[in-house]
């Protein structure tokens, strides 16, 4: 292992190493932080490689604090020393996603499901930053030891804003490589959106959909073959997991996901049916006092609620689900009818809702605009009123401008809440540390 520092970070242990680069655990003392640094062994790379690596090294430069997202490890530092080049990342406890493609740790079909999902969010991201990843795989993915998915590597990857994106001989990993890379044609999200269906394919089988004695031959099956029904390989696979890994890797683009959001939906959509929302068997005549005796809702009439009924949703949610995730967009607000929710960021609670309290305002008050920065998590089994404002408002006007002080109130709520936890968390550091 190498000893010491590079650029400003001590160096504490090496985590892992690639073909052409070794990743270190290090320690920022500036800003009181791990982080990874992966840096680039020169020695290992002839002129050819030399080259590559200098376009995949400035790729991944030029995103250093630009992609910033929930289930990407954030880029926060390139460099160049004495030694080399070194990119410096968020750290992440955990392992890659190949620990749960083995066949004997293979994780349940909706867990497997929520994880690509995931993936989904982090590089829908990445497209309308105007980002092609190019090389994922499991070895890209990261699974923290408290559960948080982040999408990593994006050395490959290419700025489509900036440049035509065609594919470079030597990038990214032929067992996940659409049919229009292996063929090197113009590439979209379209790509990446084939390489995550492989992802998923493995991660419920626990092997790759195709094998072959040969890079060429590989290759040949992928241009030739449809990928085969994960149930194949492992039956009990659900026909709705078979159904979406086909269209994943379709190796037609007409017939592929055209979207990630569409491709995250369809995943969603098997999360909750097994887990998350259903309706509630509560009859219609006892929402009407189960919305009276809420405290957040005191001002309103019964002629009043009774008007807005029809505009919101009543689901129930068992513990652990989620009733929304970061990185979704929307513009509902909700209310907690019954149990606890844990508000989370980056797999670290950052508040709780309790029963009666208003929740998801800031998106609402955004009309949309912003996605939804924190998980929404049942503590408890809960019921949840979800609120549609674009039906609310029509069915009772008077409704828009009330409900806008309430959620503006409860915001505001929270971020003291927030400040307040903060404020006795930097009251417990040592004096040193907090000193400016």
């Amino acid at each position: 292992m190498r000893e010491g520092a590079i650029g400003k970070y001590r160096l504490l242990r090496e985590l892992g190493t690639g073909a052409t680069s070794v990743v270190y655990l290090a320690r920022d003392e500036f800003q009181g932080r791990d982080v990874a640094v992966k840096v680039i062994d020169a020695e290992r790379l002839g002129s050819e490689g030399m080259m590559l690596f200098q376009r995949m090294f400035m790729a991944e430069a030029c995103l250093v604090g630009k992609l910033r997202h929930p289930h990407v490890v954030e880029l926060l530092d390139a460099g160049i020393d004495d030694h080399g080049c070194y990119i410096v990342m968020e750290y992440v406890e955990g392992a890659t996603l190949e620990k749960y493609c083995a066949p004997d740790a293979l994780l349940p079909h909706p867990q497997a499901a929520d994880i690509v999902y995931k993936c989904c969010k982090a590089l829908g991201f990445a497209q309308r930053s105007g980002i092609v990843h190019r090389d994922i795989k499991p070895a890209n993915i990261l699974v923290g030891s408290d559960g948080r998915v982040k999408v990593t590597d994006f050395g490959a990857a290419v700025n489509k804003k900036l440049i035509d994106v065609t594919q470079i001989s030597g990038l990214g990993s032929v067992a996940y490589m659409s049919p229009q890379q292996l063929a090197g044609h113009t590439l979209t999200h379209q790509a990446d959106i084939y390489s995550l269906g492989i992802v998923l394919y493995k991660l419920l089988t626990g092997q790759l959909p195709f094998s072959a004695g040969s890079l060429a031959e590989l290759a040949e099956q992928i241009r030739d073959e449809d990928v085969p029904a994960p149930s194949v390989a492992r039956p009990g696979v659900p026909p709705r997991l078979d159904a979406i890994v086909k269209r994943a890797t379709a190796r037609d683009l007409e017939a592929r996901y055209r979207s990630w959001d569409k491709f995250a939906e369809d995943l969603a959509n098997v999360s909750a049916k097994a887990a998350a929302p259903k309706s509630t068997t509560l009859a219609e005549k006892d929402k009407l006092p189960a919305l009276r005796a809420l405290p957040a809702l005191k001002g309103f009439s019964d002629a009043d609620l009774t008007a807005m009924l029809p505009g919101t949703a009543w689901r129930q949610f068992p513990r652990n689900a989620r009733i929304f995730s970061a990185g979704d967009q929307g513009h509902s607000f909700y209310l907690l009818a019954q149990g606890d929710l844990s508000v989370r960021r980056d797999g670290r609670e950052v508040g709780h809702v309790r029963s009666g309290e208003l929740f998801g305002e800031a998106a609402y008050l955004t009309r949309g605009r912003a996605r939804r920065s924190e998980d929404a998590v049942a503590v408890q089994e809960a019921v949840v009123v979800e609120f549609n404002p674009d039906l609310v408002w029509v069915l009772l006007p008077a409704a828009e401008r009330r409900f806008e002080a309430l959620l503006q109130e409860s915001l505001a709520r929270r971020l003291a809440d927030a400040n307040a936890r903060l404020a006795r968390v930097l009251s417990e550091l040592p004096a040193q540390e907090t000193e400016i």
